[in-house]
């Protein structure tokens, strides 16, 4: 009976302090150094433990520019043809037509220098990233303690923000492509570690039997049973690895990394969009393929569909040798120079860009100006400064309760901390504004996205059309969605919303197809037989029914408006983003570290709130149908 008035007495202290402390502001008696702590931490670290990361800097660099010379130093009619028979040899024709017409952009646009410096950082990652994984997954899979405390770290590993590793990373390795090779390995190395852990974890106990009873070493049982009876799920991971690589791209090139990344994040930075685009298409494409490529041999035990049979693969390679030994023979193609197109082959973006640009601030900016000025006066400052203007006792009182309600006391306890955490460190106004722009950001993507998820649902042809849009929104760099946002509306707050919404609506938009898609026919029948119609089946049935995967929708689109926080800071909004990028910009190691700590701590308080909150609802509606059928 108590457990009731918990929360209730939980809000009752919070508004009683809010009156007696009179303040909204966290106050500064109760901050504690955090970045002060971390800036001593790193400088000891960096004096005394150069015998631990000066020869990780040396072997990564050593790697990289190895690759790196060796692809430039070929010639590049052989690279292109290498790349070219991978890519047929691991998921067919298509894949290959498509990497053809890839490598035909990059060289129009001028880009080829840049692509294969992408290849060998993505190589040089990956591959790493792969191979750690992997021995993490088999070292978790043989120890129970070691199991739990490599998941525990994953999870920090993937909840912290991927900007805030940019900081203490530079601090140690300094800016380059080795700190950007670092970068990309902690937040590419996760997914294939988990699916290693669950694809070993899966193995079934008979086939492990049946190999000990024939004699098997523990040797031969880890590679000849269950690292292949595994090994779908490896290769699943496999594959997002690469796709997680691939979105660091543009991120690395803040710390000086080489390839793609870096004209799209300079060019982005002079405001030259036309430029941006043409990095931005270029990686994108090489997503597509990559994804194309990896995913595919993780489709069954004996690789792609697409992929080729054993005399096509033959065939090819043996093409591939004469080709490459042609290559050789002929001078022409063994200087060619794809660093400098013919000029009939040249493709520029960069002109009709800013002439569209032009004509939009010429044409309609009478128009955008005042819906810009109305949105930012009447929505976004009297949101945020609502959020801001709330007493923080009352909200840590309101926080508590609401914790205490969906998850209990102790887990109440953790939220709680985190919450005082984040004032703790001098980030209460910050994070109050990331708050309400995502809160504003993520609401607004619901009523754009939910129409589409169900036009989609209800439509074979509309889900048909709208999928292969989907999958390239998803595929675009995070960078690339402030750019229509700055060219409609220009830099701001404004922008950055709408850059949130842009990023943010199609997962939304997929994950309620398939929540809405997924619903027993037998309930939608029995529905329809009782005279209900299209819309109140819709409202009766699938959402209710959907509604554990649409929860999953609320929050995958909240996690996603925080993480887009650093991103539409670059164009001008405030917040823990714009604490993030000026410690990148500037160097400075505590306020990265605050900065990143505080945006940890609120996507986990956001994260726990959520899920938590809709499972109980969800128990609720259950128990209700239960009581009431």
């Amino acid at each position: 009976m108590l457990a009731r008035w918990v929360p209730g007495l939980l809000i009752l202290c919070g508004f009683i302090g809010s009156m007696a402390l009179g303040q909204a502001a966290f106050p500064r008696s109760l901050r504690v150094p955090l970045g002060q702590v971390a800036d001593r931490s790193f400088e000891w670290g960096i004096e005394n433990l150069v015998w631990l990361y000066e020869p990780i800097a040396n072997f990564l660099e050593a790697s990289f520019e190895w690759l790196q010379f060796t692809l430039m130093d070929l010639p590049a009619p052989t690279v292109a043809m290498v790349l070219m028979c991978v890519v047929v040899l691991r998921a067919g024709w298509s894949a290959g037509i498509f990497m053809a017409g890839t490598i035909g952009f990059v060289i129009s646009v001028e880009l080829w220098s840049e692509a294969l410096e992408t290849v060998a950082l993505m190589t040089v990652a990956v591959g790493l990233s792969a191979a750690a994984g992997v021995a993490l997954g088999i070292l978790s899979n043989l120890h129970e303690f070691f199991r739990s405390t490599v998941l525990t770290a994953l999870d920090a590993m993937q909840t912290f923000p991927i900007f805030a590793y940019l900081v203490p990373v530079v601090f140690i390795f300094g800016p380059g492509n080795v700190a950007a090779i670092v970068v990309t390995i902690i937040w590419a190395l996760p997914p294939i570690t988990r699916l290693t852990i669950v694809g070993l974890a899966g193995v079934s106990k008979e086939a492990v039997e049946a190999a000990t009873s024939a004699g098997a070493t523990r040797a031969q049982l880890l590679f000849g049973v269950k690292l292949r009876l595994a090994r779908p799920s490896i290769m699943a991971g496999l594959n997002q690895t690469v796709l997680f690589a691939m979105s660091m791209a543009t991120v690395a090139s803040m710390i000086g990394a080489d390839g793609l990344g870096q004209p799209l994040w300079d060019s982005l930075n002079r405001l030259e969009f036309g430029l941006a685009l043409e990095a931005g298409i270029a990686l994108v494409l090489f997503a597509i393929i990559l994804d194309r490529v990896s995913a595919g041999n993780g489709r069954s035990s004996r690789g792609s569909k697409h992929a080729l049979a054993p005399l096509q693969a033959l065939a090819v390679g043996g093409a591939l040798l004469v080709a490459a030994v042609a290559v050789q023979l002929i001078q022409v193609l063994r200087l060619a120079d794809f660093t400098k197109p013919p000029a009939a082959f040249q493709i520029s973006l960069r002109e009709p860009v800013v002439a569209a640009v032009d004509w939009i601030n010429l044409n309609l900016g009478f128009l955008i100006d005042p819906v810009v000025n109305a949105a930012q006066r009447f929505v976004l400052n009297p949101v945020v400064d609502a959020v801001l203007s709330v007493p923080w006792p009352f909200v840590v009182g309101v926080t508590a309760a609401a914790a205490t309600a969906t998850m209990g006391a102790v887990r109440s306890c953790m939220i709680v901390a985190a919450l005082l955490g984040i004032g703790a460190i001098g980030m209460w106004e910050p994070a109050g504004v990331t708050l309400g722009i995502a809160a504003i950001s993520v609401l607004a993507g619901i009523l754009i996205a939910a129409p589409i998820g169900i036009a989609m649902s209800r439509s074979d042809r509309v889900e048909r059309v709208l999928t292969p849009t989907l999958d390239v929104l998803q595929t675009i760099p995070i960078f690339l969605f402030v750019i229509p946002a700055v060219v409609v509306l220009s830099s701001g707050p404004v922008s950055g919303v709408l850059a949130t919404i842009a990023y943010i609506v199609p997962p939304i938009i997929r994950i309620t197809n398939v929540a809405l898609r997924g619903i027993d026919p037998e309930a939608v029948e029995a529905a329809t037989s009782f005279g209900a119609t299209t819309g109140q089946v819709l409202r009766q049935v699938r959402v209710p029914l959907g509604m554990p995967t649409l929860a999953v929708a609320v929050n995958q689109a909240i996690m996603l408006a925080l993480a887009m926080a650093v991103v539409s800071a670059f164009i001008g909004t405030p917040g823990l983003g714009q604490e993030l990028l000026a410690a990148v910009y500037t160097g400075r190691l505590s306020n990265g570290i605050e900065a990143g700590v505080a945006m940890f701590l609120l996507a986990v308080v956001v994260d726990r709130l959520v899920s938590s909150s809709s499972q109980m609802v969800l128990a609720r509606h259950h128990l209700s149908a239960i009581q009431n059928g």
